[in-house]
C-alpha cells in the first residue's frame, strides 16, 4: 500500500509539473509574439516619421510650387498627390476648355517648378472635361530625365 501511495503521488507532482510547463511554454510563445508584434508596429511608426520629416524637410518648396495650380482659373476641380517621386495632378476643367489649351496649361505649368523638382520627380497630368457635348480625358507625362511633357 505504501508503494501505491507513493506512485499516486509521484503521479500527481509529474502530471502538475507537466501542466506547469505546458502553462509556462504557451505564455512564453505568447510573450514572443506580443514583443515581435510591439516591435514591427513601433518599426512602421518610426518609419512613417521619418518619411514625414523626409517631406517635411526636402519638399517645403515642392509644396509652394503646388499653390500656384490653385490660381489656374480654367480649372473646376484639382486634386494632386505626391507619392514617392512621382506627382499627380488631376484636374477638371471648365466647360469650355479644349485639349490644346489643357496641353498649354500643362506646358505651362512646368515653369512653376524650380530646376530641382523638375530634375527629381516625374509628374503625371490628368485634365478631365465632363461637360455635355466636348467630353475628354488627356493625359501628360513628364519623366525627370525629359524636358517637356509627353501628351
Amino acid at each position: 500500500m505504501n508503494y501505491k501511495k507513493k506512485a499516486v503521488l509521484i503521479s500527481i507532482i509529474v502530471a502538475i509539473v507537466t501542466v506547469l510547463m505546458l502553462v509556462g511554454v504557451i505564455l512564453g510563445i505568447k510573450c514572443l509574439f506580443d514583443d515581435h508584434k510591439k516591435t514591427r508596429i513601433n518599426k512602421k511608426d518610426n518609419d512613417v516619421e521619418e518619411k514625414i520629416i523626409k517631406v517635411k524637410t526636402v519638399d517645403e518648396n515642392l509644396v509652394k510650387e503646388l499653390e500656384k495650380f490653385k490660381e489656374i482659373e480654367e480649372l473646376d476641380d484639382l486634386f494632386i498627390e505626391l507619392k514617392g517621386n512621382k506627382i499627380f495632378i488631376t484636374a477638371e476643367v471648365e466647360k469650355n476648355i479644349t485639349m490644346n489649351k489643357c496641353k498649354e496649361i500643362g506646358n505651362e505649368s512646368l515653369s512653376y517648378f524650380s530646376k530641382k523638382t523638375l530634375d527629381n520627380y516625374d509628374i503625371n497630368y490628368i485634365f478631365e472635361n465632363d461637360h455635355d457635348g466636348e467630353e475628354f480625358t488627356i493625359i501628360g507625362y513628364k519623366n525627370s530625365s525629359k524636358e517637356e511633357i509627353d501628351w
